[in-house]
């Protein structure tokens, strides 16, 4: 899945239109001398566009992922492999953590944000971004490891146990939901015929390029919505935070 998500992160509708709409909520950082911690970094994706924001430092536990990134000649981040619940880092280190789909890999979510919580600096800023509504469980979320997907209720939750305060919380990809509700329901209910469809990623849409491209289209679309509005229902859940208290001290 490494491979197959560094082969379609710039072309498939989901890792762009997402990508996009993340940026466009996190807003324009005008202090470039910022250092950012890209939470679970996986094959890069954010990479190129934090580095214009400040000084970046990857972190991932798979070193195929972090590989792939090293094997791309236009990205010279600094990398790291560790756990994202056992940071390697001192408290108070970081201006922004960048958290997207991270928490829902991690056994314990509630540490991974914590400790992400630790290193970032009393006035500093998260972005979190995390899959929504347990009821879009399919074989994806198999396929790329995920152990949860959160309901609002769960992710305000967490946060607040966590010590962050929320500027801002919403979904996205709402446009989209009804259409992927009914693929996810539809490759579980064939899974149970021919296993090999859970082999089947969703990525593979990206292979036919008018209908990719008029999903992304759609997901641009409610991009410009999201500059005003919040959402109460989509694929994922955004949220912008801020220390509430000061995080644990290690």
């Amino acid at each position: 899945m490494y491979e197959e998500t560094a082969r379609f992160q710039d072309k498939h509708w989901y890792l762009v239109g997402m990508r996009e709409i993340v940026m466009e909520l996190f807003g324009r950082n005008d202090n470039r001398s910022w250092k950012i911690l890209d939470l679970g970094c996986g094959t890069g994706q954010y990479l190129p566009l934090l580095s214009r924001q400040g000084k970046v430092v990857g972190l991932d536990r798979a070193t195929e992922a972090l590989s792939l990134i090293a094997r791309n000649g236009s990205l010279n981040p600094v990398l790291v492999r560790g756990d994202a619940q056992r940071l390697p880092f001192r408290s108070r280190s970081f201006d922004l953590v960048w958290a997207s789909s991270i928490l829902e890999h991690l056994p314990e979510d509630g540490a991974g944000l914590q400790e992400a919580v630790r290193v970032l600096k009393t006035e500093g800023r998260m972005v979190i971004s995390v899959p929504a509504h347990h009821f879009l469980w399919g074989h994806q979320d198999e396929l790329v490891h995920h152990l949860r997907r959160y309901s609002r209720e769960d992710f305000e939750s967490l946060c607040g146990r966590c010590g962050l305060k929320i500027i801002r919380i919403t979904n996205y990809g709402s446009t989209l939901l009804p259409l992927a509700f009914l693929v996810r329901k539809a490759k579980n209910f064939l899974g149970r015929i021919s296993p090999r469809v859970k082999e089947i990623s969703d990525f593979r849409l990206a292979d036919f390029p008018a209908f990719n491209n008029l999903l992304l289209s759609v997901l641009r679309l409610e991009k410009l919505g999201l500059v005003r509005l919040d959402l109460p229902f989509g694929l994922m859940l955004f949220a912008l935070v801020e220390k509430d208290i000061p995080g644990p001290e290690k």
